[in-house]
């Protein structure tokens, strides 16, 4: 069984927020899914689909074309089989349009008995509904400047504190663990 190293980036976002993974070849797409929410920090409240090669995918209620697949029963490397170049991409909550390239950057057998694992990323994912791309760039904007009239109401908005340079891979890799998706060896 192989194992992919994936790359994540989060696109249109400046400073760029992105990921990289170990996962074994053999997880499905809604594996893929929980994999990502933890990887970019997202809380799993918005809709999401995979789009491979312009075919989408969704859960078995939603295939109603012929070019909708499965995220239950596709997996990593059928995937990977499907493209033809090795981008995929991951869109998360339709709303705020978060778009997510992921780039099988290479694959190779697995070394002793890891579990998938985050080898390396930059920067904190955008808060959830912030309005996209353009809405963060407006959040971050307003949270430098303490003066600014909408400070006060962003930062308690967001929690009373948000760091956007902030990258904890010791505790994405422990969330990572709690999954119990199978061994890469």
């Amino acid at each position: 069984m192989d194992c992919y190293q994936i790359k994540i980036t989060l696109m249109q976002v400046r400073p760029v927020v992105w990921r990289i993974v170990l996962a074994p070849e053999t997880i499905t797409l809604s594996q893929l899914h929980h994999i990502l929410q933890i990887l970019m920090g997202w809380e799993d409240s918005h809709l999401h689909r995979f789009v491979i090669d312009r075919r989408r995918t969704g859960s078995k209620l939603s295939r109603v074309e012929s070019q909708v697949l499965n995220n239950e029963t596709v997996s990593l490397r059928s995937t990977v089989g499907l493209l033809e170049s090795k981008f995929l991409y991951y869109e998360y909550d339709f709303g705020d349009g978060w778009i997510h390239e992921l780039q099988v950057e290479k694959a190779s057998p697995p070394t002793g008995a890891q579990r998938v694992l985050c080898i390396g990323g930059e920067r904190c994912c955008p808060p959830e509904d912030c309005g996209g791309a353009i809405g963060y760039g407006e959040l971050l904007q307003v949270l430098r400047n303490p003066r600014h009239s909408d400070y006060e109401e962003m930062l308690e908005w967001v929690g009373g504190s948000f760091d956007p340079e902030m990258f904890d891979l010791k505790s994405m890799n422990k969330n990572l663990r709690r999954l119990r998706i199978g061994a890469l060896g």
